[in-house]
């Protein structure tokens, strides 16, 4: 030590006695520089178990990340496809006013010969007046659906936006996904990222019972360090004034009593994991009914519009039939409105059907990475899109947005 360093050299003295100075004591400058090291040698598995949760939370971080993209991707092609529904049903409501529009002109000329009563062209204006109120509501509803659209792009709300993806819905379209995306596609529960987080959780609940067990064992620590020190009359010293100090320690640290706490932490920690393996258990349980549910909704899409282009045709047939009952004098204004009716429900059945089937398409194809839904919300989401209304023809937009699902 300095203390016996001093000793040592108490020659050094002017009266040849201990310089105490040396050792510090009243040394009217002092100058220290160390360097010290430390290392567990054992710490009972405490570091492993950290850094196993550490990377077991690293990995979680990661799958949400994946997850959250494939949501977001899910999210933007909906209101894509919402806004194009949107802009169909404006069509089918446009179309039915026209309709309305020359159902009232030959009701009128009918009057003006004397072969319709003035009933029939009472009626004929209030179905006119109705229908224009419902296309005043669907291009209302057309305009939230692109407002939607535009939030979920980041987009300037009056930024013009022109939709370049026809909706197709007069015929029933093929498999839309490329070679490539078929291929990655993958409906295996191992391979959910819902299941991998679950799995995660599980391996951090573990690393956190190894964590707590390691609390009731030794540590030991091996530390060292070096240390130069100076004391000179001078402000600056001199290179043959520093001393230097060295000193290794090695520490045992064993724990005794502890009241049961680690005792007590162990079996929460426990308990804690058991949870987390059921909840994988039910995880992989949901993913399985949540893949069953999309390959469901696509089947059910493709044979609802497949279905719809038939009843389509078939009620634009029965359309023209009562339309030319109604001028022959063989049929009331009330069968023609009631086809009318009947065509636009079945337009508009239609359109909803190849949304529904984009819709199902993309989601099974980003199955794997995609948050579990048992609850059916992509459906309860198409039949609120269904109810927000008809469509009409898009604005001319200096911004284009096709999704390519």
């Amino acid at each position: 030590s300095l203390l016996e360093q001093t000793v040592g050299c108490s020659t050094a003295s002017p009266g040849g006695g201990l310089d105490l100075g040396r050792a510090g004591f009243g040394a009217a400058n002092t100058y220290n520089l160390g360097l010290s090291a430390s290392q567990t040698l054992y710490s009972g598995g405490r570091i492993s178990a950290q850094n196993r949760i550490a990377e077991a939370g690293l990995r979680s971080a990661e799958l949400e990340v994946t997850e959250q993209n494939a949501q977001s991707l899910v999210t933007v092609a909906q209101r894509y496809y919402d806004a194009v529904l949107a802009d169909r049903l404006l069509e089918i409501a446009e179309a039915s006013l026209a309709q309305t529009e020359e159902t009232l002109r030959l009701a009128e000329l009918a009057f003006q010969v004397g072969d319709k009563a003035e009933y029939d062209v009472l009626r004929a204006r209030v179905a006119r007046t109705n229908q224009s109120n419902a296309v005043v509501q669907q291009r209302s509803s057309r305009d939230l659906a692109y407002t939607a659209l535009k939030q979920q792009l980041e987009l300037p709300v009056d930024q013009p936006l022109t939709l370049t993806t026809p909706l197709g819905d007069s015929v029933v379209p093929e498999v839309t996904l490329p070679a490539s995306a078929a291929a990655a596609l993958d409906t295996a529960t191992a391979a959910r990222v819902a299941v991998r987080q679950a799995e995660e959780a599980v391996r951090m609940q573990e690393g956190q019972v190894q964590l707590t067990r390691a609390q009731s064992r030794p540590s030991v620590t091996i530390s060292s360090s070096y240390a130069l020190s100076a004391y000179p009359p001078d402000v600056i010293p001199t290179a043959d004034a520093f001393q230097d100090n060295w000193s290794v320690s090695l520490g045992v640290s064993i724990p005794i009593f502890d009241g049961g706490r680690v005792r007590g932490s162990v079996v929460q920690a426990q308990g804690a994991l058991e949870q987390a393996r059921v909840q994988l258990q039910q995880t992989r349980e949901s993913a399985v009914l949540d893949v069953r549910t999309k390959q469901e909704a696509l089947e059910r899409a493709r044979s609802s519009l497949q279905a719809m282009v038939g009843a389509v045709e078939e009620a634009q047939r029965a359309y023209e039939i009562a339309q030319l009952r109604y001028q022959q004098g063989l049929s009331s204004l009330t069968e023609v409105n009631d086809a009318r009716l009947a065509l636009n429900q079945a337009q508009a059945d239609r359109a909803q059907a190849a949304r529904d089937l984009y819709v199902a398409e993309l989601q099974l194809l980003l199955v794997r990475d995609l948050p579990l839904d048992t609850t059916g919300a992509a459906s309860q989401g198409a039949a609120q899109a269904r109810s927000t209304g008809s469509a009409a023809q898009a604005r001319p937009a200096a911004t284009s947005f096709s999704p390519n699902p």
